[in-house]
């Protein structure tokens, strides 16, 4: 079995730079807060747009949304200053708007780090396009701070204050219904928009926090090696990607036109197979599954050659360093972060997590229901795999030709009989009937028969014969030699939502986020209420509305109040 190797992105042939100035996305990222206890989720919003395919607008310079030509997935990480990552997720766009949450290690040391988005696409103008924003996260329960080199930062010009583009018309107002409440006392928000509101602005997201709990205008630019790169990454307009390049194992030439098979193992089962192309490139689009399941990659046996797959890595890789002060508190900071690490101690005690239920994707196949199944411990038992195919399944049989073994898919329809069936073993795909018919019956549970051409990608084959082992693990046959095992990271699950009014009456309320809305959409008449009850904690807090406009501008409105015991 060949080496892992992992190369970073799709390099060109002739090793010419792509200038993707023209087509280039943006993402402004927002997050609840930036100040944050260790183990606590950092909740963020990321509008995404494009100065050309989305659309800047060559005479007023205003963003067009066409979501439709944008990527769709987009890669969220937290750093340390010197671009060491600590916490790394994916997450899809829904029409250019994307949220969710990524958590935070209990293990990390007090100190600055950054929270960056990108997408794949923006890797081809390297991590200086990205969007970044610093964190201060603090960790009660170590005393060590966050060692690396202080620099002074650089704040770049794209977040300004809403009347340095504006002049001074306000966008948007935010009511509340009093200035002092009580803990637990509902407070009633009313946002409203004004006429220039469908022309001016593209996306609205809320927080409120506890005061000193966020700084503004905490953009950053990194500083990256300047060497060439000759990748280029297409955008994931369509999901979530794997991509690599073949090569033969001795002369390190790329193979064109070969098949690349891939099967999702665990309990989220799937398989599929492309063809390279003329530069040795794959490209597999990936299922929307949640978490990290196993894959499985490999090719078909080549007679005189052998093969590696280079896999690229799907997360930057390339080394940057952000201009970052010494990690400090203000006093008010001190005191916010105290209160906020006695709540999250408290939500580690009530906030437990469910397991998820993953029965539903257990041992089922991509391709459905079979025409045949055939348990072998309910018949009497045979010799080999080979009797049991020719006695009990009338429509799959062994045959010969110039004196080696294929399986045949018997059927009514003529394209059976031009395409070679797909043969598995507990879902990857085996192209050596040797290897299948030298088993033991002992090791099978069943066998199943799809007797009907089955197109997979661009890619048909002659029926389909699986084989499922008893243990699920392979019965002990030797895989294809080319392939290769990978923990692959699908999805985040940034599904869970900023609960706001699940807190009975002798539960603490332990939020440190009192509520949070990645993405506020004001009705036809410009307006839109929102409720939410203090918490336990009192003091000053602060509701803030962010948003950016059609010029690529972000803005924030903010408005203060105070909770008493």
């Amino acid at each position: 079995m060949s080496v892992l190797i992992f190369s970073f992105g799709y390099t060109e042939s002739n090793g010419q730079v792509i200038n993707t100035d023209l087509n280039e996305e943006k993402i402004s990222l927002f997050t609840d807060r930036t100040l944050y206890i260790s183990g606590e989720q950092v909740q963020f919003s990321a509008y995404l747009y494009n100065n050309s395919i989305a659309g800047i607008d060559s005479q007023n310079k205003n963003i067009k949304s066409q979501d439709q030509t944008l990527s769709r997935v987009f890669y969220v990480e937290i750093i340390t200053p010197e671009g060491e990552k600590i916490a790394k997720g994916k997450y899809l766009y829904e029409k250019s708007c994307g949220s969710g949450f990524i958590t935070i290690p209990k293990d990390v040391a007090t100190g600055n780090y950054y929270i960056r988005a990108y997408t794949k696409f923006m890797r081809n103008n390297g991590p200086a396009a990205y969007s970044y924003a610093r964190l201060k996260i603090v960790n009660p329960f170590k005393s060590d701070i966050l060692t690396y080199n202080h620099t002074n930062t650089q704040t770049p010009k794209d977040s300004v204050k809403l009347e340095d583009t504006l002049g001074r018309q306000e966008l948007v107002t935010v009511l509340l219904n009093k200035e002092e409440y009580s803990t637990r006392e509902q407070v009633k928000i009313q946002i409203n928009g004004l006429d220039l509101l469908k022309n001016t602005i593209i996306d609205l997201n809320l927080t409120v926090i506890p005061d000193s709990s966020i700084v503004e205008e905490n953009k950053v630019l990194p500083v990256v090696d300047k060497t060439l790169y000759n990748n280029y990454y297409y955008p994931e307009t369509n999901g979530l990607s794997l991509t690599g390049r073949l090569k033969d194992n001795k002369s390190e030439l790329s193979l064109s036109n070969t098949m690349v098979n891939l099967s999702i193992l665990d309990d989220c089962k799937d398989f599929m197979a492309t063809l390279t192309d003329s530069t040795g490139r794959f490209f597999f689009r990936m299922p929307s599954f949640i978490g990290s399941n196993d894959i499985f990659l490999c090719t078909e046996t080549l007679v005189d050659s052998k093969t590696n797959i280079f896999i690229d890595n799907d997360f930057c890789s390339i080394k940057v360093k952000l201009p970052t002060p010494p990690f400090h508190l203000t006093e008010m900071e001190k005191v916010v972060a105290y209160n906020m690490a006695l709540n999250a101690q408290i939500a580690s005690q009530f906030n437990k997590e469910i397991p998820k239920d993953s029965s539903k994707y257990k041992n089922k196949a991509f391709y459905g229901e079979p025409q045949e199944r055939l348990f072998l411990d309910k018949y009497i038992q045979l010799p080999t795999i080979e009797d049991y195919i020719n006695e009990i399944i009338p429509i799959l049989k062994i045959r010969k030709h110039r004196g080696e073994k294929y399986f045949k898919v018997y059927s009514t329809q003529a394209e059976m009989d031009i395409f070679k069936p797909l043969v598995l073993l507990d879902l990857v795909a085996i192209d050596n009937p040797k290897k299948i018919l030298s088993l033991s019956p002992q090791s099978i549970s069943h066998i199943e028969v799809i007797d009907f051409p089955y197109v997979k990608g661009s890619i048909t084959y002659g029926g389909i014969i699986s084989f499922f082992s008893k243990k699920g693990d392979f019965a002990g046959v030797d895989l294809p030699n080319s392939g290769v095992f990978l923990d692959f990271n699908f999805l985040t699950d940034g599904s869970k939502s900023y609960s706001i009014n699940t807190h009975g009456e002798h539960q603490p309320d332990y939020r440190n986020t009192l509520i949070w809305e990645p993405n506020v959409v004001l009705g036809s008449e410009k307006s839109k209420d929102l409720y939410f009850n203090t918490s336990d904690t009192p003091g000053k807090y602060i509701v803030l509305l962010r948003g950016i406009t059609s010029q690529g501008k972000e803005f924030t409105c903010k408005k203060s109040f105070i909770v008493r015991d």
